[in-house]
């Protein structure tokens, strides 16, 4: 159970196709490392700083207003979400995930921030992620669950 609740929590697996409104351009604020170029980052530039939990209503409330997912995936994936926390640190560049009181640590590469739209980069995994902020939530895709579970700031 722990092994599934890691893939799908700790990888931060890429955004959700909708969560971008592809015709409409914005700028970019770049404040992580691109390339060989490094942009020194404070703890104001990075959204995700601090605590953040798993928050099962909101997570829930999404995956059963989803029709196209079964029942039974449905019962699997409940049990999954209200778990983890996860801890980043002020640049964006570490986080730890506490599942039930085993803690892990990842580092990341914070690449941008343009509206709400936060992407890092695993530095492990190589793979590039993104949350979408709202209100004092984001919201991340569960990787083949087709929906996003929603972290909610710890205060």
């Amino acid at each position: 159970m722990l092994k599934p609740l890691l893939i799908t929590c700790l990888l931060l697996a890429t955004s959700h196709p909708a969560l971008a409104d592809k015709n409409k351009p914005a700028p970019t604020k770049a404040i992580g490392a691109v390339g060989a170029v490094t942009t020194t980052i404070t703890g104001n530039d990075c959204p995700l700083t601090g605590s953040w939990r798993s928050n099962r209503e909101k997570t829930l409330s999404a995956l059963n207003a989803n029709i196209n997912i079964p029942l039974e995936q449905k019962a699997r994936l409940s049990e999954l979400f209200g778990k983890v926390t996860l801890t980043f640190d002020a640049g964006c560049t570490r986080a730890e995930a506490d599942v039930n009181g085993t803690r892990r640590e990842m580092e990341f590469a914070l690449i941008s921030y343009q509206d709400a739209i936060v992407t890092i980069k695993d530095r492990q995994s190589g793979r590039t992620l993104q949350m979408k902020m709202q209100d004092d939530c984001y919201l991340m895709e569960v990787q083949g669950a087709g929906i996003d579970e929603y972290y909610c700031r710890v205060k």
